[in-house]
């Protein structure tokens, strides 16, 4: 899965850079879209079916949304209980390495726990969960991909105690700018029966 995420108004000098980059507003006012995009699940088809390198070779530098729970158990989970394999953390480290920023995605990424009723004391012990992951593999985030794209009250008041930014597909086709919540980032799921329709919000 990629995303396109976009704020306006903020130069850098790629057309293509890292959420953090742009999240955190520091470029000159120009008019015109940046982009960024974002696998999530660390996905190990990511790096074998070579969709890394096509973004390699465009001078691309995509994100990563990681599940510790899944990188420790070597496999992700879908939401129909299927498997798949997953990212070692030397991957990890490689594409780090490489500069990719990593996003957290929870450490579960539990249905059980995030869901339309979510218990804030469930999300915070999962997201303690994830920090302490990340934080004992020498990982930095300040970033949060919502699971299932499940956004309430209690999600996002837990999720504020540990990452400035989040994102999550609002069902909306449209680009951020200045004003978006930094907690509530749209994301763009780019397929063929949007990415014309996308492109041109960014071309124009």
């Amino acid at each position: 899965m990629y995303r396109v995420y976009n704020r306006r108004f903020y130069n850098y000098q790629q057309s293509y850079v890292s959420l953090s980059k742009i999240a955190k507003k520091t470029f000159e006012p120009y008019d015109g879209a940046i982009i960024s995009f974002l696998e999530e699940d660390g996905r190990s088809y990511f790096l074998k079916g070579g969709i890394f390198d096509v973004f390699k070779s465009n001078g691309i530098v995509p994100s990563l949304s990681i599940v510790p729970k899944f990188i420790n158990n070597g496999k992700g989970e879908n939401s129909d209980g299927s498997l798949y394999p997953v990212m070692s953390i030397d991957n990890l480290y490689s594409l780090i390495n490489y500069g990719c920023d990593i996003i957290n995605h929870s450490y579960s990424c539990d249905d059980a726990v995030y869901n339309s009723s979510s218990s804030y004391g469930n999300v915070v012990s999962d997201l303690q969960k994830a920090e302490q992951w990340f934080v004992s593999h020498g990982i930095f985030t300040n970033c949060f991909s919502y699971p299932f794209d499940i956004y309430n009250t209690n999600i996002r008041n837990a999720v504020s105690r540990f990452e400035e930014y989040a994102v999550r597909n609002n069902n909306l086709n449209f680009l951020n700018d200045y004003t978006t919540d930094n907690l509530l980032i749209n994301k763009i799921n780019l397929s063929d029966s949007n990415i014309t329709a996308v492109k041109a919000q960014i071309d124009s």
